[in-house]
């Protein structure tokens, strides 16, 4: 698989993230444990080689906690998603936490041998909990906590984890965005057809997909609302128009080099239609017992408005006036104008465009699910 900038970029911040988390974890530990203890205490208080000062256990802390967090940022964030693979929570949390002893074990005891502390003062338990196995304990403890953050990361998206602790949306703000709206084509009688547990596994893998695309092309996914996905770029430079238009037809590539894998689990291909528009909304945090990012404004309403335009106009892919204005892309895309088309809920009359993208520019090779 061609890793794009945008996806080499969110695995870098990812990993860096989590290499940042451990070295500060670590050197908290080493100063509440070790600041308030002399130097010459220090070799007495604690199995460490003689001479040994404060400045060299911040040292090799810091060194051993950036191994350590590159180690497990590469593991979270390339490894854990593709390996760890169980609806069991508790049994996910145990794998992970073997995997984590066993990786920090041997880079421990590395880290001792070249240290030239004695190989065996790890396995000490009658001291202090600054050494031997309580070390372990504490740093299993620090990996759980590590593997939260990340899992919130995840769950909540790769820009809204960090505005919500910078308590950036609390007061709302303006931002110029792109957005998206994806829906699945003839989907109630899919479900009817699959039944409701068959359909949500179908959904599910679409889904997938399409936040791999997303990804792909620097898009954020703002909702799954039902069938529908609905995705947004914020505005940096005209790329983001034009990545946002490639999204929906790299979407076809891609469901299209899957169609064996989904016609053989769930026995249906999967089609959408899509419908672009941009402009200025309000960003706002919403909610008390439950909260999340939420943006308000006519955009987001003539966009969702426009998929009845994909229907009526047997479009897979429609996008505003605004939008088109902001393209600079040519072939193999053509568009084609709809002019005076009424919207329920917008007064003015739209011109929109059919998006067609030439067929023989669609790469139909197989990928793997």
């Amino acid at each position: 698989m061609k890793i794009t900038a945008y996806r080499l970029h969110y695995y870098l911040r990812e990993i860096i993230s989590v290499t940042m988390l451990w070295l500060f974890g670590g050197l908290l530990f080493v100063y509440i444990k070790f600041n308030d203890i002399p130097n010459n205490i220090i070799s007495i208080a604690y199995p460490l080689i003689p001479g040994m000062t404060k400045k060299w256990i911040y040292e090799f802390s810091a060194i051993t906690c950036i191994c350590i967090g590159l180690l497990m940022g590469i593991f979270h964030t390339l490894i854990y998603p593709k390996m760890i693979k169980t609806r069991n929570i508790v049994l996910t949390i145990f794998l992970r936490i073997m995997v984590f002893t066993a990786l920090t074990t041997a880079l421990i005891l590395i880290a001792f041998q070249f240290s030239g502390m004695p190989s065996n003062a790890w396995k000490s338990t009658s001291l202090p909990e600054g050494s031997g196995l309580s070390v372990m304990i504490s740093m299993i403890l620090m990996e759980m906590l590590v593997g939260m953050v990340v899992t919130l990361r995840t769950n909540m998206g790769k820009n809204y984890f960090r505005n919500f602790i910078r308590n950036a949306y609390f007061t709302p703000s303006l931002e110029d965005r792109i957005f998206m709206f994806m829906d699945l084509k003839d989907s109630t009688l899919l479900v009817e057809k699959m039944g409701s547990t068959k359909f949500s596994s179908f959904i599910q893998d679409c889904f997938k997909d399409i936040s791999a695309i997303a990804l792909d092309l620097g898009g954020e996914i703002y909702q799954f609302v039902g069938d529908e996905a609905v995705l947004s770029w914020q505005i940096t430079t005209n790329k983001c128009f034009n990545n946002a238009l490639q999204m929906h037809f790299s979407l076809i590539e891609r469901l299209e080099k899957k169609r064996p894998y989904y016609m053989n689990k769930h026995n249906i291909f999967p089609e959408f239609r899509s419908s672009i528009h941009s402009g200025i909304v309000s960003a706002a945090l919403v909610g008390v017992y439950k909260k999340e990012m939420a943006y308000h404004g006519g955009v987001l309403n003539l966009c969702s408005r426009l998929q009845k335009v994909c229907r009526d106009h047997d479009a897979a892919l429609v996008i505003s006036e605004s939008f088109y204005n902001h393209l600079v892309v040519d072939y193999p895309f053509s568009f084609l104008p709809i002019t005076d088309i009424e919207l329920k809920g917008i007064s003015e009359k739209q011109l929109v465009y059919k998006v067609i993208i030439d067929s023989k520019s669609v790469d139909k090779s197989p990928v793997t699910p």
